[in-house]
């Protein structure tokens, strides 16, 4: 039947030119289990006996699909549900139909399927190219075929020709072209112009015609090509008599399980608790590191087949149950050379348990509050990154002697019995177990979830927008010229009188002692004489570019007494010090920004946890702002008005962003939280919905680090290399900021300790001001990055040009050879840690 069926196909040439605007459709991952597969009974064919039953059928099947053949004669109305359809395979040898109705809706139904995310993929001939209008053929049907061809990835260009004479073919895949028989152009004489376009489209067999007329171009055509779409086989080129030119097999497999050969994730996620709140911590971590990714979630776990996951360097897995992922696919997975994430603690199971290493382990989870340490092999350069203080919750688990530990709980007894996370090797694969729901919990382990990958995966490379900020909250502002310590002793005297409680009373008399010894100065001496001075040394110490944030009251007018809103407390300090700030600010290469015309948030309802009176309307609010602009102006001139807005309380509403962008067109930037530990309003490093204002959040603050800060700073360092960090010039002045009034001596020297083992480990990091950091984000942030493994390399593709440098780190398994385009910054051989920087379009590190 084979033979019969090859013998008499009829070879269909037309002729047409084709000119398109195309748009790129969007790639979607597997839909469904099913493979549509259509035929023409017209042209002799059965469900039981086609081409696509006899070349495709063994191929799909043995890959845990399922095959569903459709007459195409008998129309597509019954085919209206296409939910468990991945793939539309077509295999006809006419290329003309009875009637133009029905070549329209053709090309409706199978453009529909492909705006669902189904593959298309045409072999021979396309099937319904033209139409019978009585004795005619009619060839005007491209107008409908054309957004179907570009949702494949092609252009259909036409300049038909069937002289050999002025054909050639300019490049051949022979495993994939020339399965039995030689491709041959004075046999095949069929010339169209099909020009990929898309970079994802892989040709296989590429023609030239050297007549080609000046539309054309260079007369190149791509006339047998997989796209992460779909696929492409023109007629002529597929067979030919008895002989089969396409190697079906090959064909098909890398039309249904596409790879690009770009480095790619997988995420799963089961029955999760919280399952949209890590889905989300996923999705932003893989978008600030430029790692491209595919989700799939509950039913679509069900839709997979082993095959599909063979595209991803690794798989990170969120789940409750085993019962809730595909457990079979993923062992075998593993098996099989892959990598796994497990990001969370999963129910106890005697079958999973076996697979991760785990020989005893319990259901209940204890709580730890003085943390964990962790392996330095999972940090950039092997650092050390304490997890001090951060209370986690971890099972206890009895692990296999060929399991490797990673992290274990600070405590003094059993440590070993409470691995927070581990690393196993299973045949040629590797899993990772995170033993705690720490990383589906904040936004601050986003890093820890980039770093897993890193730590199991042969080759790995991501983006870094690396950028340092130093923020300086309320300075310049008002200052009161008050000797703070007397005062502060009082204080505390007159509330150790009336304490009964002897731990307080402890607290207390230390505190009290604390203070006797800090030196006798006021707040405006300290913040002249002494913390300017030393802040302006870190500049040189450690490279700071700093942004600080003026704000002219202290008062909580929202609503103007009888004389109006005014600037009163700025002038207060002794010798006008707040004004001669702002100029020295300036002066000394910071950006002045704006905090506020006083310290009251610009909200229409009070802050649950903040003692801020509300505004009225935004009428108010302007009133208020433009008093400040008016000052500013006045102080520093109209060129130096702020680019840049830190909310008071890390708190604004929707109604103060109008406000305020109304009074300030000047300001770009709006700057709250990365994390909300008190009703503040948390941040993105993106765009607000209005795309008014860009929003660059801080992460950590103060001179030193508390509770989970420093692992903050550095997690986040790790997840797309920022530090966005912010001072005060009167923490000093603070119970909590000081640590109980330590001293300015002690918080400075913790700080340089802090920001001087960052610039040991990363000497390469840009400070920079928030107004330089807004064009690096903005830059960054909108721009493709993508990667490719390709033996001993790594293909690094940015935009380039405009001069704009693209850092990127790696992992390599050993030190580099050569850089292609790319300029190195530094590279640590014990771990293999890489940093590169290029504008170029494409960089290679090769070891």
């Amino acid at each position: 039947m084979k033979s019969s069926f090859i013998k008499t196909i009829v070879l269909v040439a037309a002729s047409f030119c084709i000119v398109i605007v195309c748009t790129v459709s969007s790639f979607a991952k597997a839909k469904g289990l099913t493979v549509l597969c259509i035929y023409k009974s017209s042209e002799g064919y059965t469900d039981d006996s086609n081409p696509l039953k006899w070349f495709f059928e063994k191929d799909i099947t043995s890959n845990g699909l399922r095959v569903q053949y459709h007459d195409f004669d008998k129309g597509f109305s019954s085919l209206s549900n296409l939910e468990d359809i991945r793939a539309i395979v077509t295999w006809y040898n006419s290329g003309v139909v009875a009637s133009k109705d029905i070549g329209i809706n053709y090309a409706k139904f199978m453009i529909d399927a492909a705006d669902k995310g189904i593959k298309i993929i045409i072999t021979n001939s396309y099937g319904a190219y033209g139409y019978k209008d009585g004795n005619e053929t009619k060839w005007d049907l491209l107008p409908y075929i054309r957004p179907l061809f570009t949702k494949i990835g092609i252009y259909f260009q036409g300049f038909w020709t069937n002289n050999p004479n002025n054909i050639k073919i300019i490049y051949k895949d022979s495993a994939i072209v020339e399965k039995d028989e030689k491709q041959d152009v004075t046999k095949s004489l069929h010339y169209q112009q099909i020009i990929p376009l898309r970079e994802d489209v892989k040709t296989y067999l590429q023609l030239q015609r050297t007549d080609a007329p000046p539309q054309a171009g260079d007369g190149k055509s791509s006339v047998i090509v997989i796209s992460r779409t779909g696929a492409f086989a023109l007629e002529n080129y597929v067979v030919r008599g008895s002989k089969l030119m396409l190697n079906t097999s090959a064909f098909i497999k890398e039309a249904l399980f596409y790879d690009d050969g770009y480095l790619n994730v997988g995420v799963m996620i089961g029955d999760i608790d919280r399952a949209n709140v890590i889905l989300n911590n996923i999705s932003y971590a893989f978008k600030y590191a430029k790692i491209r990714y595919d989700i799939y979630i509950k039913d679509e776990l069900k839709k997979l087949v082993a095959k599909d996951l063979s595209e991803y360097e690794a798989i990170v897995i969120a789940t409750k149950t085993k019962e809730a992922i595909p457990y079979e696919l993923l062992k075998g997975y593993v098996e099989n050379g892959g990598k796994c994430i497990f990001l969370n603690y999963v129910e106890p199971d005697n079958e999973f348990n076996k697979f991760l290493g785990i020989k005893e382990y319990t259901k209940k989870e204890e709580y730890f509050k003085q943390g964990f340490t962790l392996h330095t092999s999972l940090f950039l350069n092997g650092v050390n990154v304490p997890g001090d203080d951060i209370i986690c919750n971890v099972r206890r688990a009895v692990l296999e002697n060929d399991v490797k530990v990673l992290g274990t709980v600070n405590t003094l007894f059993d440590a070993d019995k409470y691995p927070v996370v581990w690393e196993r090797t299973i045949k040629k694969g590797k899993i990772l177990y995170w033993n705690t729901n720490l990383l589906d919990e904040s936004k601050l382990t986003r890093g820890m979830i980039v770093q897993s990958i890193y730590k199991i995966a042969d080759v790995f490379a991501t983006g870094m927008v690396n950028v340092g900020l130093i923020m300086i909250d309320d300075f310049p502002a008002p200052w009161w010229n008050v000797a703070y310590k007397p005062y502060r002793i009082k204080y505390y005297s007159d509330l150790l009188q009336n304490e009964k409680d002897k731990f307080n009373r402890k607290k207390l008399e230390e505190i009290i002692e604390k203070l006797k010894k800090l030196p006798e100065e006021t707040d405006t001496l300290f913040i002249s004489d002494v913390w300017f001075k030393d802040i302006l040394a870190w500049q040189k110490q450690f490279g700071f570019v700093y942004s600080s944030f003026l704000i002219f009251n202290y008062n909580r007018d929202t609503r103007a007494d009888v004389a109006g809103f005014s600037v009163r407390d700025f002038y207060l300090s002794q010798n006008g010090l707040s004004a001669r700030m702002g100029i020295a600010a300036l002066e000394n290469g910071f950006e002045l920004g704006l905090h506020g015309y006083n310290h009251m948030s610009l909200t229409l309802t009070k802050p649950a946890e903040y003692d801020s009176v509300p505004w009225p309307d935004k009428k108010t609010m302007i009133q208020a702002l433009t008093v400040a602009k008016n000052e500013w102006i006045a102080l520093y001139g109209e060129s130096a008005l702020p680019f840049t807005y830190v909310a008071p309380h890390n708190i604004i509403d929707a109604t103060g962003l109008q406000a305020l962008g109304e009074v300030f067109p000047s300001i770009r930037v709006v700057s709250t939280l990365y994390v909300a530990k008190s009703g503040e309003v948390e941040q993105e490093f993106d765009w607000t919905p209005d795309n008014r204002f860009y929003q660059i959040p801080r992460i950590t603050s103060g001179y030193y680090f508390q509770d989970f800060d420093k692992f903050a700073l550095y997690d986040a360092f790790h997840n797309f290399g920022v530090i966005s960090h912010f001072i005060h010039p009167d923490d000093v002045f603070d119970e909590m900021r000081s640590k109980s009034y330590e001293g300015w001596l002690w918080l400075k020297s913790n700080f340089e300790k802090e920001f001087g083992s960052l610039k040991q480990n990363y000497p390469w990091i840009r400070w920079m001001t928030v107004k330089d950091a807004f064009y690096e984000f903005v830059v960054y942030n909108s721009s493709a990055v993508n990667f490719k493994v390709r033996g001993n390399s790594i293909e690094i593709y940015t935009p380039g040009g405009a001069g704009h440098n693209f850092y990127i780190r790696a992992r390599i398994p050993k030190q580099h050879k050569q850089l292609i385009n790319c300029n190195l910054v530094q590279y640590t051989p014990s771990t293999g840690d890489i940093v590169v920087k290029t504008n170029k379009y494409k960089s290679v590190i090769v070891w």
